[in-house]
């Protein structure tokens, strides 16, 4: 929905900017089918069942456990604290569009008690009356003084509602850069010529609270004290005007703290040429940017996991029947996860895993995420120009930037349809969709996900995990490919490199990362189902040799199977040391680069000699960077290959306990996830 600043608001039309245009949120089908979604009638039957998960949650797991707050010999802790019918809502409406497309509605009807007059008992069958009783005990040391203070607060409904004038400049708003949004968080204020919060007045029905107290103490007699709202007429009108006081106050701080930023962001966000190449300035800014990321996805995760852990406990403690399998807290839980049915418990909340791993193995996929994101949205390598003289080496600045966008961009408008499916499939969507099902591996409970279907796709992403670099050997591979070297005569040399930046790092840490979370993830699942009164056989034997029984047969390789096998194993280790020297593939320089070159616009490359290249490939051939590329990329394309071969080579024939067996076997699964010939063979073919 777009309109011109004519048939704006007088507001807009008050601006700078006369021919503006500005985003009409009428026409946003999102938002009206997340407000639709939202007042449901099973959203909100299954929102109310979580604040009454919550709330029952809440009245187990305070008592006298409850931490105190100790200051100055002076102790406060929470006795009790009771709520009862928590699951009240009646409509939620958040981010609704307004008539004119320009407002933004959010509001809250709570409690279902709208008569003002009803007693609670005309009102007790018919309607929902939220309730909170709280106690607490305060002690003072040097006085020897004991005090306690209850609370009891109840009201039939609640209605809510603030609204937000949103103009958005629709140019600007086009002009507004991923970059920008990655380096500075308030750039998305820049397109909004108007942003502010309006309240509307609260609506309160029947509400009614009481406090009483008690003070105790060995030099003086008990001193008691009760306020109750129904003797004090003025009472219920005082702390109507504190509600209302304090939602003004804070709809007027966050209307300054917008108009802050918002000044910040034209001042910082409004200029255009101010990125253009300088990316080494911008390396706090991304750094920032992945920590920025990182906390804003933990809420999400932290309000999961507490209505997980609400939902299970409370349906724990609704059953009848004893849970199938109970463990107590040991050094290694934090007691949280007691007396859990086991179809209701998921990896995450196994027995085994301790509490540290529970709860930081999240936090280490939603930050791989993040640093994913950041990757992608920076600049993976430049092509640079050098011009060296006798005087001196002139830069110049970079012809060309790698990243994944202009990557994408340019392969769609040049037609090359089947690299940009191997670019977007194996790089924009792998690496995110494997980390969101390795959360989902995690945290899903074994009644939604069973331990079948985990363990199948927790061994599937182990080994597919690799395939995520594509990108990075695509890299690579251009990275020295595109090597140019041109002598001019004595007078100038042309050195053309390709430079991998943060973004080419941060894809390549985040993608090793995956995959050691992925190997642990997959040590928890078989540890978790893994028995227990399992009897060790200490007896040594080949597999070659092993007997295997099936339905109560037994069976064992035949002599031809086996040498079949073993020259199967002979020839790919032949193949694979003989191929790893020998030509790939070969990169010509046409046109005007090639003409220059003369008999050297070919260069011919193997496995090998691509990694012993890549130093001379870059500006900074001794650089920590380069160095480092050069070890994982010998690591993934030639030690792990050999390495799965050969821990298969000893599970084959050489004897050994199961125990060993399976570390083995364990060992040939990690080799064969980080070993990555076959990604430099997919990685050849995209770059044909």
């Amino acid at each position: 929905g777009i309109v011109n600043a004519t048939t704006a608001t007088d507001d807009a039309a008050t601006t700078n900017n006369p021919v503006a245009e500005y985003l009409n949120f009428s026409n946003a089908k999102i938002l009206n089918k997340f407000n639709r979604f939202l007042n449901n009638t099973k959203t909100v039957r299954d929102a109310n069942k979580y604040l009454e998960c919550i709330s029952n949650v809440l009245e187990t797991q305070v008592g006298s456990t409850t931490p105190k707050l100790e200051y100055g010999g002076a102790s406060l802790q929470l006795q009790s604290l009771v709520v009862k019918d928590a699951g009240s809502i009646e409509s939620i409406e958040l981010l609704s569009p307004q008539t004119d497309g320009y407002h933004l509605s959010s509001s809250l009807e709570f409690g279902s008690c709208t008569g003002p007059n009803a007693s609670l008992a005309e009102q007790s069958e018919s309607c929902k009356r939220p309730r909170l009783v709280a106690a607490t005990e305060i002690y003072v040391a040097s006085m020897n003084l004991t005090g306690s203070a209850n609370l009891s607060a109840s009201v039939g409904s609640f209605q809510d509602s603030i609204s937000a004038l949103l103009l958005l400049d629709l140019n600007q708003l086009r002009n507004l850069t991923m970059a920008k949004l990655v380096s500075c968080h308030y750039c998305f204020l820049k397109p909004a010529v108007e942003a502010v919060l309006y309240a509307a007045p609260q609506v309160f029905h029947q509400l009614s609270f009481g406090i009483s107290a008690l003070v105790e103490s060995d030099s003086m007699d008990p001193i008691s004290a009760e306020l109750d709202s129904a003797n004090y007429n003025g009472a219920t009108s005082k702390v109507k005007s504190l509600f209302s006081w304090t939602q003004m106050s804070l709809v007027d701080a966050v209307n300054r703290i917008v108009a802050r930023k918002s000044n910040a962001a034209e001042a910082t966000c409004g200029r255009d040429d101010d990125n253009e190449g300088d990316d080494d300035r911008d390396q706090n800014a991304k750094l920032s940017a992945t920590v920025s990321i990182v906390v804003y996805l933990l809420p999400f995760y932290i309000l999961a996991h507490i209505l997980y852990i609400a939902y299970v406990q409370l349906k724990s403690q609704e059953e009848s029947y004893e849970p199938l399998i109970e463990f107590e807290p040991s050094s290694a839980n934090d007691g949280t996860f007691t007396a859990l049915r086991e179809k209701d418990s998921s990896l995450m909340t196994k027995e085994k895993v301790s509490s540290a791993l529970r709860h930081a193995f999240p936090v280490v996929l939603i930050g791989t995420i993040a640093l994913l994101i950041v990757s992608n949205l920076s600049v993976g390598a430049s092509v640079d120009l050098t011009l060296s003289t006798a005087e001196g080496a002139i830069r110049l600045p970079a012809l060309f930037n790698f990243s994944l966008g202009n990557t994408i961009h340019d392969m769609y408008h040049a037609g090359i349809y089947v690299l940009l499916f191997i670019v977007v499939v194996f790089s924009g969507i792998w690496p995110y969709l494997k980390l969101l099902m390795m959360l989902w591996g995690w945290m899903a409970p074994e009644s939604v996900f069973s331990v079948k279907k985990r363990g199948k796709l927790l061994f599937s992403l182990d080994a597919l995990s690799k395939f995520s670099l594509v990108d990075t050997f695509v890299l690579v591979i251009m990275m020295v490919s595109f090597r140019f070297h041109l002598a001019l005569g004595d007078s100038a040399i042309i050195d053309v490199f390709v430079n991998p930046l943060f973004g080419f790092y941060g894809f390549l840490v985040a993608t090793s990362v995956s995959l050691l979370a992925g190997h642990v993830e997959l040590h928890v699942h078989r540890q978790s189902i893994a028995s227990e009164n399992e009897i060790e056989d200490n007896s040594k034997v080949s597999l070659f040799c092993h007997l295997f029984s099936l339905e109560g047969k037994r069976y064992k390789f035949s002599s031809k199977f086996k040498t079949s096998l073993l020259v199967a194993m002979a020839t790919t280790f032949a193949l694979l040391a003989v191929g790893s020297f020998m030509q790939s593939f070969t990169f010509e320089f046409g046109g005007l680069a090639g003409v220059l070159l003369g008999d050297d616009n070919k260069k011919t490359y193997s496995l090998i000699s691509i990694g012993t290249s890549l130093p001379e490939s870059v500006e900074d051939p001794n650089g920590p960077g380069i160095m480092f590329l050069q070890v994982v990329y010998f690591f993934y394309a030639c030690i792990m290959p050999f390495a799965c071969l050969a821990a298969l080579s000893v599970l084959l024939v050489v004897p050994m306990t199961t125990t060993q067996q399976g570390s083995w076997l364990t060992a040939a699964e990690v080799a064969n996830a980080w070993s990555a010939i076959e990604v430099f063979a997919i990685s050849i073919v995209a770059g044909l």
